[in-house]
């Protein structure tokens, strides 16, 4: 939102680095500006609820696009609404309002063309669409490389190399009609080793069992290796490297879980299209399935649309009252921070670095006090990031970012061991407290600026006697 604000204001995207105080100035691509200037414009409008309203048209375009793509592919509806409905749950888990969503759709697409150009060879109107959507997909996330590769070994022939050359030469050139002119692949190849820098982010962990997403993963690779085991050779080679190499990236990093699901149920689509009435070719399951369009046929459409109506009014009213969760965004500790006027520079958690960004925004989008980390990979020197993880973790040298941004406040979130060690001593004094002890945040100050305000607060910490409480919500 806060670069977004910055585009609008200036009419160009940035070069430079404006907004975290360890690279300031330094080259900087912002290679989802179109997403960004989309958020800020509707968070300009319409504040929160708008950027409410935007999320949900962003759920329901990707359910729609998956619906709509593998019902083509598989030529049926009943089939691709099913296959739609599973893949929508792999990606629920990582859905918000980010550009890696947008990316989804444009994924689906890519796929559903690059599977026309396989059935019916390449046209002007596929290829047309291909450029575009590598071209949108450019101009919202540095992921191109996932599609440019799905893409083209999924139309890959043998007998047909020169459409599957063309096909990833245009794939290529769409991803090079963007302000900065393709540099964003040179921030792909930077980035490439970050899922295994920053391993303690949650979105670059390892799938496990116990993660939602990770059971769709599962259960939609079962249905395709019955599938596999019963016709082995119905399946080109080079679309099974496709759903190898993204099952295997999706178990190493959970955040590819969605790429992956996405690959499984084209190749879902596809493998029932090719099997025709022969149902026999999904064993038990194509069975089951049989048996479930029957006992869903039975249930009257108005019914069944209006249970679901219901459930989605019921779910859009619980969020509409609340827009932003503030268990897990300190929006009443950053409104205690700015009404008090407490002294800069600020000490955050990397996830939360972003929030502060917005709300310490000018209109223009500048900072008169940079945020000292953000949620951006790309942006934060390794060094700082390194020490950051002592810090946020408790662990030996967990001064070590403190002392390098030599902060006046400290927004901290109460589960970080290191709130613990700040309450701990009295170099720095709690002022307030937000959430819970679980979902919460904290807002310390220096021992020196509370001796000085000390008749505006009381620390639990400090023991300074005052005759306000502390103002917990």
């Amino acid at each position: 939102l806060t670069v977004g604000k910055w585009i609008l204001a200036h009419a160009q995207v940035p070069f430079a680095e404006h907004w975290n105080m360890f690279a300031l100035s330094k080259p900087w691509v912002a290679y989802s500006w179109s997403n960004e200037v989309l958020f800020a414009w509707f968070d300009g409008v319409f504040g929160a609820h708008g950027l409410l309203v935007l999320k949900i048209l962003l759920g329901v375009g990707i359910t729609f696009s998956f619906a709509y793509c593998y019902s083509r592919i598989c030529e049926d509806w009943f089939i691709g609404l099913l296959i739609g409905a599973l893949v929508t749950a792999g990606c629920y888990g990582h859905f918000t309002l980010r550009p890696q969503s947008l990316v989804w759709c444009y994924f689906i697409w890519a796929l559903y063309w690059a599977d026309q150009i396989r059935s019916e060879g390449l046209t002007r109107k596929s290829s047309l669409f291909l450029v575009l959507i590598f071209c949108a997909w450019a101009n919202a996330h540095i992921t191109t490389a996932i599609g440019l590769f799905a893409v083209t070994l999924w139309v890959y022939d043998r007998e047909e190399l020169p459409r599957t050359v063309l096909v990833a030469l245009l794939c290529l050139m769409g991803t090079f009609l963007t302000p900065y002119l393709g540099a964003e692949w040179l921030v792909f190849l930077g980035k490439s080793n970050h899922p295994f820098q920053h391993a303690s982010i949650m979105e670059f962990q390892p799938a496990n069992i116990l993660q939602y997403p990770t059971g769709v993963l599962l259960f939609l690779s079962i249905w395709v290796l019955v599938f596999l085991i019963r016709r082995p050779f119905a399946v080109a080679y080079s679309q099974l490297v496709v759903v190898g190499v993204m099952f295997f990236g999706a178990l190493v990093v959970v955040k590819f879980i969605p790429f992956a699901v996405i690959v499984l149920g084209l190749l879902l689509a596809d493998m029932w299209r090719s099997s025709g009435t022969y149902r026999n070719a999904f064993g038990n399951l194509g069975e089951a399935v049989e048996r479930l369009r029957t006992f869903t046929a039975r249930i009257p459409r108005e019914g069944l649309t209006f249970v679901f109506l219901c459930s989605a009014i019921v779910s859009v009213v619980k969020v509409w009252r609340e827009p932003i969760d503030t268990a897990v965004t300190p929006v009443h500790a950053v409104d205690f921070f700015l009404k008090e006027q407490l002294p800069h520079p600020v000490l955050n958690d990397f996830g939360k670095g972003g929030y502060l960004m917005y709300r310490l925004s000018n209109d223009d989008g500048t900072l008169d006090y940079p945020v000292a980390i953000d949620g951006r990979t790309n942006v934060t020197p390794h060094e700082i990031w390194e020490k950051f993880s002592k810090t946020f973790h408790g662990q030996y040298g967990w001064s070590e970012f403190i002392d390098a941004v030599d902060p006046q406040t400290i927004l901290w979130r109460a589960e970080s061991p290191t709130s613990n060690i700040l309450l701990n001593n009295t170099d720095w004094c709690l002022i307030y407290r937000s959430g819970s002890n679980e979902e919460g945040y904290l807002l310390f100050v220096k021992h020196a600026f509370y001796e000085a305000n000390r008749e505006k607060y009381k620390s639990e910490n400090c023991d300074v006697p005052s005759e306000t409480s502390l103002d917990v919500s």
